[in-house]
């Protein structure tokens, strides 16, 4: 049965003081999912998908600690079609890291782990395939790539997905590969899984990051096991990824309401601890942002604390920092606007959750934050109607707030939103929004017009509505989506992937 949640809620905010030192400001009028980082002289380089029809390749910009243009924005994949690039820094070094979807067709869905090193805005190595697909050929979905610099010479790229050492079907893994650089190469033809890949666990939404001493790595993900159990869980590994210790399960989750754990976002207290952020779902495709305290060892401290206030959007992601002083901020967004709350070193509730976003148009999404010398810099996707773009703005640590003189969180236009996750299997999430009210027609189609299926058909008052699809009864391939309101009408694309 296919099921419709509705939001009904309109949210009034007003605050009494408003201070940043930089307005919200454009970086592209045609972007999605900025990620960005400081190289050591404050220097801010970002990376994000272009979202033109015809282009939707990795680019590149860098500016400085104001946001001022340093470096034009550049294309820097080889391919048009990519996914959630990343980067890493070290000595002037941008290593970048994205999913090359270009072999996505009706029949096969392979997605390739590629990457470069740019250096002063220009390419310093070529780019490089980073699985071993060229060596062992396979119909495989790799993604949520990430790299990170071990020294000046080498570096560890890590993703999730199937390859060559998946051997449980329908069951996903945790790879890696060492780099050589320069010039930048794979340390050796065949990849390497962080689990047991014989065990019937899927793991996806990895984290990476250096152990507090500067020596290893911690790993940590989000997995479900083949009784359906979910687990945030994690390993310690030494400098070359082998593992040190048992695996280590962070939480344990007894009930899922739609299946939907985020990426978890990891950061280092300055005891030697990391702090564990996370998305679990809740009633009516809504969620909760939860956080945690543990050693180094896995062993909790205190107690599993909720940063929201108010009810956040389901099947989004969490974003968190911490500054020197060990205050640190966790962001994610609410359907229309991105959200934050500041914690002081001792994980203390700084004030109430605020508003990062001060322009209040189209919906702010796919954030990314980070804190630098009391400054909360953060980057995110806006879209307004079908047309997103990447802004950022620069807010005061000690006072963030946002003003808004009352205003109505009714969507403003109408809006038919890519589904999520995309590709899916056998369900995923539809968001459309109606800025007023009428008889709503939401259809499924196949390839060849088909109607397959009606999610929504009946009158609908203005708001934000979130449709689940269920395609288990249906064949791998792509599907088509429409969506109808008096005069207006929209369709997308989206991928069924068994």
């Amino acid at each position: 049965m296919y099921k419709t949640f509705s939001l009904y809620s309109i949210i009034l905010i007003t605050t009494l003081s408003y201070s940043q030192y930089k307005n919200d400001f454009m970086i592209s009028d045609s972007g999605t999912n900025p990620i960005f980082k400081f190289d050591s002289n404050g220097q801010i380089h970002m990376v994000w998908v272009n979202a033109q029809k015809r282009d939707q390749s990795a680019q590149y910009s860098a500016f400085d600690s104001m946001g001022n243009v340093i470096y034009q924005t550049r294309k820097i994949s080889s391919v048009i079609r990519v996914g959630n690039p990343s980067l890493s820094i070290n000595k002037g070094y941008i290593a970048c890291v994205w999913e090359d979807r270009v072999s996505l067709d009706f029949t096969v869905f392979s997605t390739y782990i590629k990457g470069k090193i740019l250096k002063n805005g220009i390419d310093v190595s070529s780019e490089v395939l980073f699985d071993d697909s060229e060596i062992i050929p396979n119909d495989a979905y790799r993604r949520r790539a990430e790299i990170i610099w071990h020294n000046d010479s080498m570096l560890f790229a890590v993703w999730a997905g199937k390859g060559s050492r998946s051997f449980s079907e329908g069951y996903t893994d945790i790879y890696f590969h060492k780099l050589k650089f320069p010039p930048l190469q794979k340390s050796h033809p065949v990849d390497t899984v962080f689990n047991n890949s014989w065990l019937k666990v899927s793991e996806d939404g990895q984290t990476i990051i250096r152990r507090s001493s500067g020596s290893g790595y911690i790993v940590v993900w989000v997995e479900k096991d083949s009784v359906g159990k979910w687990k945030i869980a994690g390993n310690a590994y030494d400098d070359s990824l082998k593992s040190i210790s048992d695996k280590m399960v962070f939480i344990s989750f007894d009930k899922l309401e739609y299946n939907y754990i985020s990426k978890p976002s990891v950061i280092y207290k300055k005891n030697g601890n990391i702090i564990v952020v996370w998305e679990k779902d809740t009633t009516n495709y809504k969620s909760n942002i939860y956080f945690q305290e543990f050693s180094e060892q896995g062993v909790p401290v205190g107690v599993t604390q909720k940063a929201n206030e108010l009810l956040a959007t389901g099947g989004s992601e969490v974003s968190s920092d911490i500054d020197s002083d060990g205050n640190f901020i966790i962001v994610w967004e609410d359907g229309t606007n991105v959200i934050a709350q500041r914690y002081s070193l001792g994980t203390t509730k700084i004030g109430s959750n605020f508003q990062i976003n001060k322009i209040q148009t189209g919906e702010n999404i796919y954030s990314c934050v980070k804190l630098r010398n009391r400054k909360i810099y953060s980057a995110w996707t806006k879209f307004v109607g079908i047309s997103p773009s990447v802004w950022m703005n620069i807010l005061d640590f000690d006072n963030p707030t946002v003003v808004i003189n009352e205003e109505s969180n009714l969507p403003q236009s109408f809006t038919l939103t890519q589904n999520y996750p995309n590709p899916f299997n056998p369900t995923t999430m539809i968001n459309y929004a109606l800025p007023k009210a009428g008889n709503v027609v939401l259809k499924v189609y196949d390839v060849l017009g088909k109607e397959v299926a009606t999610l929504v058909n009946n009158y609908k008052e203005s708001g934000r509505y979130f449709v689940e699809f269920d395609a288990s009864k249906l064949s791998s391939g792509m599907y088509i989506y429409k969506l109808s309101s008096g005069s207006f009408s929209e369709v997308k694309k989206m991928m069924l992937l068994r």
